[in-house]
Parts: C-alpha cells; structure tokens; sequence
C-alpha cells in the first residue's frame, strides 16, 4: 500500500468518522460488523496501546455491543 494512502486510511474525511474502511472516535480507530448471529467490533487507542476486540453471539439481536461500545469509546458515532 503506498505511504500516502496509508496515511489518509486513518484520517476520515473532514467531519466524518468512518472511512476508507476505519472507523475514527478520538483517538480510537478500529472497525466492527456482523454476519449471521454474529457481531464484532475491533478497536486500538493509538494514545495508549490499548486494543479492544469483542465478538458476541447476538442471536438476532441488533445493538449487542452498544452498551459496551457506549462505555468504553463514550464519542464513538455508533453508540446512542
């Protein structure tokens, strides 16, 4: 991958939070998704070190990390 999109890989366009495949919260970034009953959600703090991997069985249920992601990324754009 070249350097330059690399870079713009972990920058959202202006006013955005997600992007080229990253999601931004402050200084988290990290991606999530569901399949088939299943939901995930990845998250690295660039500041700390700090990685945050989660993957719950839903069992149909929409929104099963949120409450997690609500407490642990409190500016995350996917949290309500």
């Amino acid at each position: 991958m070249p350097a330059t999109l690399a870079g713009v890989r972990l920058m959202p366009p202006a006013g955005a939070s997600y992007g080229y495949g990253i999601m931004r919260a402050g200084d988290w970034i990290g991606h999530g998704g569901s399949v088939h009953g299943w939901v995930a959600m990845t998250a690295f703090d660039m500041q700390t070190g700090t990685t945050f991997m989660a993957i719950v069985n839903s069992g149909g249920g929409e929104g099963a990390l949120e409450p997690l992601a609500a407490y642990l990324l409190p500016d995350a754009p996917f949290t309500q």
